[in-house]
């Protein structure tokens, strides 16, 4: 009874050795993997414009005057459209600047820590504000230079689908 006992519990172990040698990884799979996380992540950290209907997120005003309107503009490639999440989520304008909200409006200020100045932007465009769970969005007609950018009830429409 013993040697039947040892018998299978050596035969399970051996099923059970090969069939965890059946799994293999595929080096290559998984760096190609790791390439298009850190690309994805990269692109995201890189200072660029963010469009919406043709315009460019703007930040308004000389540089370093805080706080700032942001709004839409013609896009220009200037320091006043380029535009980075940092190491925080913090969403920053080239001169330094933090984006966060004071009412309804998108301003642009000195750098805090913590929600107000946490942003997210998913895979459909959106880009959402972590302290009031809204998203970033055009107050009016998207094509038309000047108009407000502020936060509203996420929903997914034109005007709140950013392209980097």
């Amino acid at each position: 009874m013993k040697n039947t006992l040892f018998y299978s519990a050596l035969a399970a172990m051996l099923v059970l050795a090969s069939s965890a040698q059946a799994i293999k990884f595929n080096p290559d799979a998984l760096r190609s993997m790791q390439e298009e996380g850190l690309k994805i992540a990269n692109q995201l950290h890189t200072e660029r414009p963010y469009r919406l209907g043709g315009q460019c997120l703007h930040l308004e005003g000389d540089l370093q005057n805080f706080p700032a309107n942001v709004v839409l503009q013609p896009c220009n490639d200037s320091a006043h459209q380029r535009w980075r999440f940092d190491e925080h989520s913090r969403f920053r304008n080239q001169s330094g600047a933090c984006m966060t909200v004071q009412g309804e409006n998108a301003i642009a200020g000195a750098c805090g820590e913590g929600d107000p100045f946490i942003w997210t932007l998913g895979t459909n465009g959106q880009m959402t504000h972590k302290a009031s769970g809204q998203c970033l969005s055009a107050h009016g007609d998207a094509s038309k230079p000047g108009t407000n950018v502020g936060i509203a009830a996420c929903n997914g429409n034109g005007a709140q689908l950013w392209q980097p």
